[in-house]
């Protein structure tokens, strides 16, 4: 039984909420009905495409773009735990009814709720655990390797990367990396204020780098070989 979810009129007055495409401001909205009492979500990329948008088709390198948006605005947060990803919602202003969730818990730098002591009791539905129960999830939480979410920064790079070459030359063989490498660096440092920013550059690269269209390719080909 999924909760139930109130979608406050308060979003229509967000900065943030009208800085992402209308594709992200769906998929935003899908998460906050999606995600659990402690505004947490999974964040496989191929779960979020089956339950967000279920009812049409959506790529994968799509999907990373739409998050790569609302982690910008910090609509969303991510956080990773044994290496799988996860979604944290802040500023999520939902009643929490249940304090055990089957996510695990995002680390403190990006949790925003406060668990007040009404939210503490246990329903029907919640299972009860022995103090011995709880030492050991405690215990497997501290040992959780997780990785703290960065802030996202403008492009700077003049050179193009041993790794993203490498990327380029092994996914699109077809490409040259250093003329895409010009046209990525070229657009991206034109891009004005908020648009301009992003937290993970070599996730943007492999999308670029996967979205090059064959008449590009060859334009861009012709172009250096004049």
């Amino acid at each position: 039984m999924m909760p139930d979810r109130l979608i406050r009129d308060e979003l229509l007055n967000s900065e943030r909420y009208w800085s992402v495409s209308d594709e992200a401001k769906l998929l935003y909205i899908h998460l906050i009905l999606s995600a659990d009492d402690t505004a947490r979500y999974s964040g496989k990329n191929f779960t979020l495409r089956t339950r967000c948008f279920s009812g049409r088709g959506m790529e994968s390198n799509r999907m990373e773009i739409l998050l790569t948006e609302l982690v910008d605005q910090d609509l969303i947060r991510l956080y990773f735990v044994n290496d799988e990803r996860f979604i944290f919602i802040p500023r999520f202003k939902q009643r929490l009814r249940f304090v055990n969730s089957k996510y695990p818990e995002p680390p403190n730098e990006i949790n925003d709720i406060v668990i007040k002591k009404t939210d503490l009791s246990q329903t029907k539905d919640s299972p009860k655990t022995d103090s011995s129960q709880q030492k050991r999830r405690e215990e497997k939480r501290s040992n959780t390797n997780v990785t703290k979410v960065t802030k996202g920064s403008r492009f700077d790079l003049q050179e193009i990367p041993e790794e993203w070459f490498l990327f380029c030359k092994t996914e699109r063989s077809d490409l040259n990396p250093n003329s895409i490498f010009e046209g990525f660096k070229d657009y991206w440092i034109s891009l004005a204020g908020s648009k301009g920013v992003r937290s993970d550059w070599f996730a943007v690269w492999r999308n670029w780098v996967r979205n090059q269209k064959q008449s590009e390719i060859k334009k861009i080909e012709k172009v250096n070989y004049l």
